[in-house]
């Protein structure tokens, strides 16, 4: 139900007139139907205070950890439409009202699926409205912001840290402006001449059963700036298929070096026979300098699809993230000191001491953020995480709660209980807080009881 549909259904059960539905019909409220229209939200946040981690308010994020930064504030959710193109992962997003900042933690695909069409953001200063502008400061792409909510509860016993994909849209599962990250190239590093012009291709047929886009090399070259650690060795993986039917194994040329027309780290074929399967193959190199250019180059005149590619640092492996509460942060037994706070500060004088692949996750006392220790000594670690944010507040007259239809009697429940009161009906108010429990303890019962399988009988 909608927000006019909720109030006229409580207004229906207690026998008062019922509203137009339509926006005038919500502004045109009087007496008892005004209680009920506030009630509405009321009820909302009570339920929400019966449990803080109701399904409908769940999410994930994923942070790119900034070298020399501990500590991250939790996202906010914002609903967004008319997204003008490709925003950039981790770039600083304004509000055009609320001159809010932040930096852009899940970038919205643009003309995608409706439910997908929000951006997560790490607060900076302000707080981002409703029906502003938002607009990427890097990427100058704009969007309109719907519905803002904010992070309530943080599940830290599922902290998990990951290393960087150094690669920037390398999985092609949307469309790619190359110029953006990828660049198209007349030739490969090798001198070879590559007139073709590289594509996203959202065909997946013939090409391994492939779930969302590849990248399609056609005699062309595309390349890709990295940042890297010099004399670091680094893993690039890819998996790759032929878009010819025709084909009986292909080669798919990969370089790496200090600029776009050099392969002094890396120049390998990835040659493939089973050219409808996918295989995946990786190579190794070790950087040179502290920006490395990886080039992805086919020169026959027939199509070669790429699924995925992938660069890691070679040491860096995923892992979960300890929990630490802030008291322990501050006075335990860390990992290199007396405290991990401690060896973080001796890490001035001592870069090793406490700079390094984060650990340990713990809980800032003000609740608004999160810690990771070590500070991470680069940008290429993540961390995902869980989250659960807040019920917005219902303002126009069709928009709909995140309480699913089957729960929204208990809704109704509780408003009708504050009518009761305020109208002195004992008994009355008695009965509709008796059914607002029963709906509590059934949506308790339903949603957080339930088992981890299902088996025959």
């Amino acid at each position: 139900m909608n927000y006019v549909e909720l109030i006229n259904s409580v207004l229906f059960d207690i026998n008062e007139t019922t509203v137009a539905e339509t926006a005038a019909g919500l502004s045109g409220t009087r007496g008892v139907q005004t209680t009920v229209k506030v009630g509405i939200n009321k009820a909302i946040r009570d339920i929400d205070a019966e449990y803080i981690q109701w399904p409908w308010h769940f999410h994930s994020a994923r942070y790119t950890l900034f070298g020399g930064t501990g500590q991250y504030k939790y996202p906010v959710k914002v609903v967004v439409s008319s997204v003008s193109g490709a925003f950039t992962l981790n770039e600083v997003v304004t509000g055009g009202t609320s001159s809010a900042k932040g930096i852009l933690r899940r970038v919205p695909p643009h003309g995608g699926h409706a439910d997908e069409q929000y951006m997560l953001v790490e607060p900076i200063e302000g707080e981002f409205q409703a029906a502003e502008t938002i607009t990427g400061v890097s990427s100058t792409r704009t969007a309109t912001s719907g519905v803002v909510t904010f992070c309530t509860d943080v599940d830290y016993d599922g902290f998990f840290l990951r290393p960087q994909n150094l690669i920037k849209e390398g999985e092609f599962d949307k469309t790619i402006t190359l110029g953006s990250y990828w660049s198209s190239r007349s030739s490969d590093p090798a001198g070879t001449s590559t007139g073709g012009t590289p594509a996203v291709s959202n065909d997946i047929s013939g090409n391994g059963g492939y779930a969302a886009g590849v990248l399609r090399l056609n005699a062309g070259c595309v390349d890709q700036a990295i940042p890297t650690v010099e004399n670091r060795s680094y893993r690039i993986t890819a998996r790759i298929s032929s878009g010819s039917s025709s084909a009986t194994s292909e080669t798919l040329n990969v370089f790496a070096g200090s600029s776009s027309d050099k392969d002094s780290d890396l120049s390998t074929a990835f040659t493939i026979s089973n050219v409808g399967a996918g295989e995946i193959k990786t190579a190794r190199f070790t950087a040179s300098t502290q920006q490395t250019f990886i080039s992805l180059s086919n020169t026959a005149s027939q199509n070669l699809d790429i699924d995925f590619i992938e660069v890691f640092e070679e040491d860096a492996s995923a892992k979960p993230l300890k929990y630490k509460s802030y008291e322990e942060y501050h006075e335990g037994s860390g990992r290199y000191h007396s405290s991990y706070r401690q060896s973080e500060f001796l890490s001035l004088s001592s870069p090793d001491s406490g700079f390094g692949a984060p650990d340990c996750v713990y809980r800032i006392r003000s609740d608004v953020a999160f810690g990771v220790t070590p500070i991470p000594e680069n940008t290429q670690y993540e961390v995902e995480f869980d989250f659960y944010d807040s019920s917005a507040e219902l303002s126009l007259f069709n928009d709909t709660p995140k309480i699913p239809l089957r729960y929204q009697d208990v809704i109704v429940a509780r408003v009708k209980y504050y009518v009761h009161i305020l109208r002195g009906n004992d008994q009355a108010a008695q009965f509709a807080f008796r059914d607002y429990e029963n709906g509590i303890r059934r949506m308790k019962t339903e949603l957080l009881n339930q088992k981890d399988y299902m088996r025959a009988v």
